[in-house]
């Protein structure tokens, strides 16, 4: 594998391993993976920028619109506002924004050639009483942990049904087939985060609480679970941060990495490309069923 700082990242990867070998006893229960938008990107899914373009053009196409409402879109859209896009569309036109949105996400589900194969290593990992966590709103986790004999009874959805101890799946932000469940714009962040009962904040307060390993992948480091994390204090071990790199993100990468790591204790682990994340996790997945043990450094 070709990290960015070789000998340090095989360290951190090294160390991944051998707390996921012992996921069985001391940590059983104690790592919990955090999957962001990174991976589900790489089966075709929208990142902000895309389904704020789509809505924005989707939106713009009816002939009933003001134009004020029109220019306003545009603008928020053209200043990087992508969350704003998507709440100003919903308050507008709250049918089209769902509508829109479920029909995204669901041609990419029904895509023939689509790489799922990131997600089939994920599901795998559930074998290791560890804990999956997604703020993906798609099915592709679902749909994996399916194909190996779970059921609606091991995923929750964490917006509506807050923290239900024992689950294999959290959809963190919601689910496509349930439109309630989305956290997406700014008033969703509020709904769901600050306003009572606070069950994605609880639902954080309670997890955090009770592992001691943290694996992010595919996660911006601005993201709201960080937020959290930096907001409080929490009893955790290690934090490793499974991040893209590339020579744009180079100088931004290390520099987060630097401070957060002056405020948490976070390893940095890399990754070029969407082939590179797959056979570092499939990697991981291997390394972990070998037999042998050895001391983390």
């Amino acid at each position: 594998m070709d990290f960015l700082a070789p000998r340090q990242e095989e360290n951190n990867f090294l160390d991944l391993v051998e707390y996921l070998k012992r996921s069985n006893d001391e940590y059983k229960r104690k790592i919990a993976f955090f999957i962001g938008a990174g991976v589900s990107k790489l089966a075709g899914y929208p990142l902000w920028v895309d389904l704020a373009k789509s809505l924005k053009e989707s939106f713009c196409k009816s002939g009933t619109r003001e134009i004020n409402d029109i220019n306003t879109v545009n603008e928020l859209f053209n200043n990087g506002n992508f969350k704003r896009v998507l709440s100003f569309i919903k308050a507008k036109d709250k049918t089209l924004y769902e509508e829109e949105i479920k029909k995204i996400f669901n041609e990419c589900r029904q895509k023939i050639n689509k790489n799922t194969e990131i997600f089939e290593i994920i599901a795998e990992l559930s074998k290791l009483n560890v804990i999956i966590v997604t703020t993906n709103i798609d099915m592709e986790l679902t749909d994996a942990l399916k194909n190996r004999g779970y059921n609606h009874k091991h995923i929750s959805i964490v917006p509506i049904d807050g923290y239900i101890h024992g689950k294999v799946l959290y959809h963190l932000h919601g689910r496509i087939d349930q439109p309630q469940s989305w956290v997406l714009t700014d008033d969703d962040y509020a709904k769901f985060y600050s306003n009572e009962p606070q069950r994605c904040n609880q639902f954080l307060n309670e997890l955090f609480g009770s592992i001691r390993v943290l694996v992010f992948v595919g996660y911006s480091i601005e993201d709201k679970v960080f937020e959290k994390l930096l907001s409080s204090e929490y009893k955790i071990l290690n934090i490793f941060w499974i991040q893209l790199y590339n020579e744009k993100l180079k100088s931004k990468i290390n520099t987060d990495a630097k401070y957060f790591e002056s405020i948490l204790p976070i390893k940095l682990i890399t990754y070029k490309n969407e082939e590179d994340l797959i056979n570092l996790m499939k990697t991981l997945l291997n390394e972990v069923r070998k037999p042998e043990q050895k001391e983390l450094s």
